[in-house]
């Protein structure tokens, strides 16, 4: 009878040996898992960040292609108003002068 209760109480202890080992296990694979979920994130956003870097060197290359393209505009507009000024320089000082001293 002896030996029964020594086989049962042997048998307990193993099984709960292998139930600690199974939880070990468990706990083992969950922070397994949570670092996986935590690796994956962390390459979601960096590759995130990449996304949104290129996109906005694209914008602002774009952006600045479009101020050149106004700039160019601008630049001509004024050396039109500079050609204008120096044709008419003369003329329009006299005028000026004129109507200061008819006054």
């Amino acid at each position: 009878m002896e030996d029964i209760i020594s086989a049962i109480i042997d048998l307990e202890y193993k099984a709960q040996d292998i139930i600690a080992k199974a939880k070990e296990e468990e706990e083992r694979e969950d922070k397994l898992f949570d670092q996986k979920i935590e690796d994956l994130q962390k390459t979601i956003e960096n590759d995130a960040d990449k996304k949104i870097a290129k996109l906005r060197e694209k914008e602002l290359e774009e952006a600045e292609k479009e101020c050149k393209v106004h700039q160019k505009a601008c630049d001509l507009k004024l050396e039109e108003m500079k050609k204008k000024v120096a044709g008419n320089k003369e003329v329009w000082i006299k005028e000026l002068v004129d109507k200061v001293l008819a006054i």
